[in-house]
Order: C-alpha cells, then structure tokens, then sequence
C-alpha cells in the first residue's frame, strides 16, 4: 500500500484544498489568520508523510501524533476565523464536523500502528505462512472491510481511518 492509498491521507489533501479555496478572500486584517489556517491544513498531509516514510513504529507514531495536533490547531484558527467574522457559521459547522470525523480515522489509524507494532512482526519479516487471523476471523476472511482491516487497520465506525 502506498502512502497515496491511506483514504486518512487522501482526506488531508482533500480538506487543504478546501481550505485554501475558502480563504482566497481573507485579506486585509485576515490575512495572518489566512496564512496559518492554510498552514496548519497543509500540515496534516505533510506529518502523515513524514510518518509514513518510517520504519520504527514510534516514529511513525511520533509523526502522526504531530498531524493530530495539527488538526487541532486547525480547529482552534476556523475557531478564531468565526469570532472574527471571516467565516460563516456554514462554512465553520461544515469544517468543524470534518474535523471531528478525521480525528476519529486518525486515532484508527493510530492503533493500527501499536497493533503492527506490538502484536505482529513487521511485514518485510513475516513468513509466506504467517497469518495475523485467529479463527474467530476466519467467517470474515473474503469481505471488504476485514480485508482492509487485514491491511492497514480498517474503521468500522467510519468505513475507513
């Protein structure tokens, strides 16, 4: 799986774009707000990389956890761009509701990583034999999502991390 695969990284992108085609007007005294709110929003996408690129499941972790509180700063600007006056309470309840969504497949994706990580050798060292499934998966083992949760730590609650 590649890093462009990660539907979590796919949604940083997405809410970025987002981001910036919603702040093209922010000028004037929004200008700083701008700059920070596009910052932090391109963030995200930027931490995941870095952490994808690792092979030590800590700074893998360290990097994610970077993105997490990238989102949160992102939050916390929309926030201030709401008091200010520069964005709507539409645009502000729309974004808000994304956020909370993508913590949500963040914190998946995390614990994806500490159960690769602690329960289960990492892939370059597995055997063609070795099967992460007990047999209580077994009923599972042709669907869609326990494929995906065989890969790379499959959401139930949101379909995807």
């Amino acid at each position: 799986m590649n890093l462009e695969d990660l539907q979590v990284y796919q949604k940083a992108m997405e809410l970025a774009e987002e981001i910036w085609k919603l702040t093209q007007n922010w000028d004037g005294d929004a200008a700083e707000l701008r700059h920070q709110t596009r910052q932090s929003f391109d963030a995200w996408a930027i931490y995941l990389s870095l952490g994808y690129g690792q092979y030590q499941s800590a700074e893998k972790l360290k990097h994610i956890h970077e993105c997490k509180g990238q989102v949160l700063v992102s939050k916390t600007l929309l926030q201030k761009a709401l008091n200010r006056g520069f964005l709507s309470t539409e645009s502000f309840d729309f974004f808000h509701e994304e956020m909370e969504q993508y913590l949500v497949r963040l914190n998946n994706y995390i614990k994806s990583i500490h159960r690769r990580g602690s329960h289960s050798p990492s892939r370059s060292h597995r055997s063609e034999s070795y099967s992460p499934k007990g047999e209580e998966d077994s009923v599972l083992d042709g669907t869609f999502a326990y494929r995906n949760h065989e890969e790379d730590g499959y959401n139930s609650n949101l379909d995807t991390y």
